[in-house]
């Protein structure tokens, strides 16, 4: 089933706290809230209790055996990449255009080694951007459901759900709590 979103407009931040506060208690999951100017009230609302403990082998399970390096992938490639074009690049350059000296080899490791060094740096350099880039979503081309009301003085909440009958709960939630406008979007 595809995931849907629907996003309600409001002019009070009043209206937008209690329609917060109703779709929690309906079982709303994935709410996002914009807002035009920071509100301690949405924070509050918006905020999940958490019982804070303090386990010393789950905090280094977290951090050391559970990560995925995902970006280390992208920089390994990346210097892969750049090795294997200073070696087309610098031997193709010397196979093609020789200049004989003395006994020496046409091809010699020394200036392909530094050659391929540079590039094998730039190459992990930029990988190692477009990954974090590419991995942290910065650069989407869908933005999905979205109101530039907002950035003006309007509040959005965008709630994300799969299940119908939970959209269609959600909207009368919405229109009840002094919605202004509601946009759906299908298949975020």
């Amino acid at each position: 089933m595809k995931k849907q979103a629907i996003l309600g407009l409001f002019s009070y931040v009043d209206d937008c706290v209690t329609a917060i506060e109703e779709l929690k208690k309906a079982g709303c999951k994935e709410i996002e809230v914009h807002s035009p100017v920071p509100s301690h009230d949405i924070e509050h609302v918006l905020k999940e209790e958490k019982k804070l403990t303090f386990n010393v082998k789950e905090i280094i399970r977290k951090v050391f055996i559970d990560r995925d390096f995902q970006v280390a992938r992208f920089t390994a490639v990346g210097a892969l990449f750049g090795i294997i074009l200073a070696l087309v690049l610098a031997g193709g350059t010397a196979v093609l255009w020789p200049i004989h000296t003395g006994g020496m080899p046409i091809v010699s490791l020394p200036p392909i080694g530094l050659v391929a060094y540079e590039l094998m740096s730039l190459g992990a350099a930029l990988a190692t951007v477009f990954g974090f880039f590419f991995l942290a979503k910065l650069v989407r081309m869908n933005l999905g459901v979205y109101n530039h009301e907002v950035s003006n003085d309007k509040f959005s909440i965008i709630v994300h759900e799969s299940d119908d009958k939970v959209i269609a709960e959600a909207k009368n939630i919405l229109k009840k709590c002094g919605c202004e406008k509601i946009e759906a979007d299908v298949g975020n």
